[in-house]
């Protein structure tokens, strides 16, 4: 089983990750290891790997945060896909369909907003839970599609516990 998201923690630029909005994953790592017992971040991963957790897409063009997202997800046990982009994204779900899709707003070539729509207006998708990951305030998302909205830059645990809880109602 995965860790659990426990308390929010507020995210904070660190010296790996500086001008990044995510909170530094050897932090994450730290916490997965002292609650598995010591687990290094490597048997941590195999051991979440055997307990799969579902398959989630990461949609983002900033490559860090694909990154940290992608690491922090795996540590709990999810497999990850990566799109730089909407359209890579379709792409992505056209060859593997994910369980959920986390994704940016704004990105080049096919927005997150454009890219939920056309998810949303495929029988074949429809259902697939959309966390939108962003820096733009709820209000600058008039008619947003997504399931749920995290504002970058975000807490990690918070982001966690959202996908746990909209998995288990899917």
């Amino acid at each position: 089983a995965g860790v659990s998201p426990g308390p929010a923690r507020p995210l904070r630029e660190c010296s790996c990750h500086a001008k990044r909005p995510l909170r530094c994953l050897r932090k994450v790592r730290a916490g997965a290891n002292a609650k598995a017992g010591g687990l290094t971040g490597m048997a941590r991963v195999m051991e979440n790997r055997r307990s799969h957790r579902g398959l989630v897409l990461v949609v983002d063009d900033e490559d860090d945060i694909r990154w940290c997202l992608s690491a922090a997800l795996t540590l709990e046990g999810y497999e990850v896909l990566e799109a730089a982009n909407g359209h890579e994204a379709l792409a992505r779900i056209a060859d593997r369909r994910p369980d959920l899709v986390i994704s940016d707003v704004l990105m080049p070539r096919l927005n997150g907003q454009e890219m939920c729509r056309r998810l949303r207006n495929d029988p074949a998708t429809r259902h697939i839970p959309i966390v939108l990951f962003s820096a733009l305030e709820p209000s600058e998302l008039p008619g947003a599609c997504g399931d749920s909205y995290i504002r970058k830059p975000g807490d990690i645990s918070y982001l966690l516990a959202e996908i746990a809880r909209l998995l288990a109602h899917h």
